[in-house]
C-alpha cells in the first residue's frame, strides 16, 4: 500500500489533507485530534453536591424557575359569573392555593427535575378510584395534598407498549417511595405533575431511566474549569509575596555541625516581628524584603471563564455573578432583556401547563361550580418606578378620554375597568355586548330626517375649503375662525346651496360634536325657517319707486319731515 492510500483510509473523503505535510491527517495532525465525545451523565452524588455545595451550581440549578414563579400568577376567568361572586369565588381559589403551598411546592419539583433531570409533583386527589388508575376530573371528591417528589423517590414501573397511544414509550405508571415511607405505592402518571431537565432524546432518556439530562451535564466541562482557575487564583493571591532574608555565609551555616547561633538569630527575627514589628538586620552581611508575584493576565482568563459559563448556561453574568455592569454608558439593560425574554419562555413552555392544572385543583379543592373556567396570567416582569406609574396612568386616562368622547366606550365600563379590582389596572376594558347591540339595532331603526334632498354618497366631497382647513380635533374649543366656519355651513343651508341632511354630516365630521349637537346647532334652518327676503335693486336710469325714498336722498328726507314738524333738525357734524 503506498502511503497516499495510507493517508486516504485515515480520513474521510469529505475532507481535506496535505499528503506532503500530513496537515489534515487524524493521525499526524493533531488539530484534528480534539473531538467532541459522548459522556456519561453526571452522577446524582455530583448534582447533590454541585446544588448544596456550590454556589454557582445552586444558581444555575434554582435561579431561572425562582425568578418565573417568584410573582406568583395571576387568575383569569372565563365563565358567566361577574362581580362580587366572581372576585369572592377567585378569593376561595387562591386561599386553597395557599394552603396546599402550590406555589413552594411547584418550584421545588422543578428544582429536582433541573439538578437530577427528572422530579414530581404528586396529587393527593380524591376520585374514589385507586391511585394506580387514570384520574377522573367527572369524580373528584376532594383534594388532600401535593408533595414535591426528587428523581430517587419514584421510578417506572409500566411502560406504554401500544403503538398508536401518544405516550408510547413512556411509562403509564410508576412506583413512588417517598422518603420516610413504610411502603411504595403505585400511582397513575396522571396523578403525577413530571418536571424534567434539558431536551434529551427518548432514547436516552429510555437507557437513563426515564431521567432527562441534568442542567449540570452539558456545562460540567466549565463548571469544573471555572472552579479550578478560581482556585488556583486564590493559591497564587496565597503566596503573592514572599518574605526573603539574605544571609552571608548561609552555606556555611548549613554545612557547619553547630547551628545554634542560626536558630537563635532566626529566634530574634520573629519576635521582632511579632512584638514590636520591626525586623533588624545587619547592613553589610543582611538584607530582608518582599517579592511580588505577577498576576498579568489572570483576570483575562477569569473574564473569559465567566463569558463561557455565561453562554453555555444561558444566564447572563450581571444574575450568574450578582454584578453591576461595567464600562461606558453600560446599563446592562440588555442582559436583563435576554433574561427576561428567557423567564417568559420557561413561563410559556415550561410552567403554564402545570399552574394552570394547580389553579383547577384548587378550584375543585374550593368546590367551585366552574373548575375548567380558570386559567392563568404572568405579571409583568419589567417594575415601573412610582414616577414611571403616573405618567402611564396619565396616558392611559387621556385615552379613555379620548374613546368616552367618540362614543367608543361608556363611563362606567372604563371606571370597572380601571378601579374595579382591588386596585388600579390598564386592562381593556369590557363591553356591553348585548346593550350594544341594542344600541345598534336602535339606530339602525331610526327613520332619516326629511328633507327635500338625498344625502350625498361622499360627504368628504361637499366640506367646504373653510371648514375643512379649520377642522379640530375633539375635545377642543372653537375659536373665532372655526365659529366663521360654522356660520358659513349654517349659511349655506339657509341660501339653498348645501343639503341639510349634508351640513349635519359636514358638522360632525369637521367639529368636535355629535349628531343631536349637529341639530340642535341648525335648529330649523333647511326645514320651517325661511330667510328674509331682500328688495330687489333699481336699474340704473329707472325712476323712483312711489313711497321709496332712495339711499342717497334719506338725509334730506328726514330734514323736510323735521321741518314740517316744527323740529329743528339736527346739525350735521363735520
Amino acid at each position: 500500500m503506498s502511503w497516499v492510500d495510507s493517508i486516504k483510509r485515515k480520513v474521510r473523503w469529505d475532507s481535506w489533507a496535505n499528503a506532503i505535510t500530513l496537515l489534515g491527517d487524524l493521525t499526524s495532525d493533531k488539530t484534528r485530534r480534539h473531538l467532541p465525545i459522548y459522556r456519561a451523565f453526571v452522577a446524582p452524588s455530583y448534582g447533590d453536591a454541585l446544588l448544596y455545595s456550590d454556589g454557582f451550581g445552586r444558581i444555575l440549578c434554582e435561579e431561572l424557575p425562582r425568578a418565573a414563579l417568584s410573582q406568583g400568577w395571576d387568575l383569569t376567568y372565563d365563565g358567566d359569573s361577574d362581580g362580587d361572586e366572581r372576585a369572592e369565588r377567585e378569593s376561595a381559589i387562591r386561599e386553597q392555593l395557599k394552603q396546599l403551598q402550590a406555589r413552594d411546592k411547584l418550584l421545588r419539583a422543578k428544582v429536582w427535575g433541573r439538578q437530577k433531570g427528572r422530579g414530581g409533583l404528586l396529587l393527593g386527589i380524591d376520585d374514589g378510584r385507586p391511585a394506580d388508575q387514570p384520574l377522573d376530573w367527572e369524580r373528584v371528591k376532594s383534594v388532600d395534598y401535593l408533595e414535591d417528589l426528587e428523581m430517587d423517590e419514584f421510578s417506572a414501573h409500566e411502560i406504554d407498549a401500544d403503538p398508536k397511544s401518544p405516550t408510547c414509550g413512556e411509562p403509564l405508571s410508576w412506583k413512588v417511595m417517598r422518603d420516610g415511607a413504610s411502603r411504595a405505592i403505585l400511582v397513575h402518571t396522571s396523578r403525577i405533575i413530571l418536571t424534567g431537565g434539558v431536551l434529551t432524546a427518548r432514547r436516552v432518556r429510555r437507557e437513563n431511566q426515564y431521567c432527562d439530562a441534568s442542567v449540570f451535564d452539558a456545562p460540567w466541562d466549565d463548571l469544573q474549569g471555572w472552579d479550578q482557575d478560581r482556585s488556583s487564583a486564590r493559591s497564587m493571591m496565597a503566596d503573592a509575596s514572599q518574605f526573603i532574608l539574605k544571609i552571608k555565609g548561609f552555606l556555611d551555616v548549613l554545612a557547619s555541625s553547630d547551628k545554634s547561633a542560626f536558630q537563635e538569630r532566626i529566634e530574634l527575627l520573629r519576635l521582632g516581628r511579632s512584638v514590636a514589628n520591626v525586623l533588624t538586620v545587619d547592613a553589610d552581611s543582611e538584607d530582608a524584603n518582599y517579592v511580588d508575584r505577577s498576576f498579568s493576565g489572570v483576570d483575562a482568563i477569569l473574564n473569559m471563564d465567566q463569558n463561557c459559563l455565561a453562554a453555555v448556561t444561558r444566564t447572563p453574568s450581571t444574575v450568574l455573578m450578582g454584578r453591576s455592569p461595567a464600562g461606558l454608558n453600560a446599563t446592562g439593560d440588555s442582559d436583563l432583556s435576554c433574561w427576561y425574554d428567557q423567564i417568559r419562555s420557561y413561563r410559556t413552555n415550561d410552567l403554564a401547563a402545570d399552574v394552570t392544572t394547580l389553579t383547577r385543583i384548587s378550584a375543585f379543592a374550593a368546590e367551585d361550580p366552574e373548575p375548567s373556567a380558570w386559567g392563568v396570567t404572568w405579571p409583568e416582569l419589567w417594575q415601573m418606578t412610582a414616577v414611571e406609574k403616573a405618567d402611564w396612568r396619565a396616558k392611559v386616562a387621556a385615552a379613555d378620554d379620548l374613546y368616552i368622547a367618540a362614543g367608543v366606550l361608556k363611563d362606567n365600563e372604563v371606571r370597572l375597568a380601571r378601579f374595579g379590582g382591588a386596585e388600579w389596572s390598564d386592562q381593556i376594558p369590557q363591553i356591553d355586548i348585548e346593550e350594544t347591540g341594542e344600541e345598534l339595532e336602535s339606530e339602525k331603526g331610526e327613520e332619516p330626517t326629511e328633507t327635500t334632498e338625498t344625502t350625498p354618497a361622499s360627504v368628504e366631497a361637499d366640506v367646504p375649503a373653510s371648514v375643512a382647513e379649520n377642522a379640530v380635533p375633539p375635545n377642543s374649543a372653537l375659536n373665532g375662525a372655526q365659529v366663521s366656519a360654522l356660520l358659513e355651513v349654517v349659511g349655506q343651508v339657509v341660501r339653498g346651496e348645501l343639503p341639510r341632511a349634508s351640513a349635519v354630516e359636514i358638522i360632525i365630521t369637521a367639529f368636535p360634536v355629535d349628531r343631536p349637537t349637529a341639530e340642535r346647532i341648525l335648529g330649523e334652518v333647511g326645514k320651517s325657517f325661511e330667510p328674509k327676503a331682500e328688495e330687489p335693486a333699481a336699474a340704473p336710469g329707472a325712476p323712483p319707486t312711489p313711497g321709496v325714498t332712495p339711499p342717497a336722498l334719506a338725509p334730506f328726507a328726514e330734514k323736510t319731515k323735521a321741518a314740517a314738524e316744527g323740529e329743528e333738525p339736527e346739525p350735521e357734524e363735520k
